[in-house]
């Protein structure tokens, strides 16, 4: 299979948002902002920002929309497919940068095969046995906590449901497969396995 283009994965990215029961939406042709419900991490998003005006006007009004969630902080996605000088706007601001991660992707159909390692036993998260090993080797690789089987569960879930959408899309020819990897962790494993890195997306916590 030949390579993607990257104006079809950014697309992809920017297609994938996350959703949640009673969560608010303010959605122009420019922007997203999304107000979670509690609890979340970072529970106000600018999803995403896409637009041919300067960016810091863009954000400007975004912020003003935002601070009517009368929360203290925005968390903001410069994705591949923001716009020149959103990063210099959201700096200039006072915003720090918290996370990046990489899009990567991979046409379909594609043969993955799993790294010949010693030792290495790989399983799919779907009983609370393999959840539970999971979450001892993140918490001891990246640490925190160890997490209780009622915060696993939806996790387990989560992860039967994927198994159903990967037949799902093997059934209905999907084309690509997409997912975002962080620069010094997952991503250098994700490429060896076949995927591709399309660029870079950050994360910025903004005070409001």
């Amino acid at each position: 299979m030949g390579q993607l283009e990257r104006e079809t994965v950014a697309a992809a990215g920017d297609a994938w948002v996350l959703s949640a029961d009673e969560m608010a939406v303010v959605e122009t042709a420019e922007y997203r902002l999304v107000r979670f419900p509690q609890p979340a991490a970072d529970p106000l998003q600018l999803s995403w920002v896409r637009t041919t005006r300067p960016a810091a006007e863009v954000l400007t009004e975004a912020v003003v929309r935002a601070r009517e969630f009368k929360l203290p902080e925005l968390f903001v996605y410069a994705k591949i497919s923001a716009p020149d000088g959103l990063a210099d706007a959201l700096l200039s601001r006072g915003a720090v940068l918290v996370d990046a991660c990489d899009l990567l992707a991979m046409p379909l159909p594609a043969d993955v095969k799993s790294p010949e390692l010693p030792g290495l036993d790989i399983r799919w998260r779907t009983t609370l046995d393999v959840a539970r090993d999971a979450n001892a080797i993140g918490a001891e690789v990246f640490g925190g906590p160890i997490a209780d089987d009622e915060l696993l569960l939806p996790r387990v879930e989560a992860d039967r449901a994927a198994q159903d959408r990967l037949t799902w899309a093997q059934d209905r020819a999907a084309t690509m497969t997409l997912t975002y990897g962080r620069t010094t962790t997952s991503s250098p494993i994700l490429q060896r396995l076949g995927f591709t890195t399309y660029g870079q997306e950050r994360m910025y916590k903004l005070p409001l």
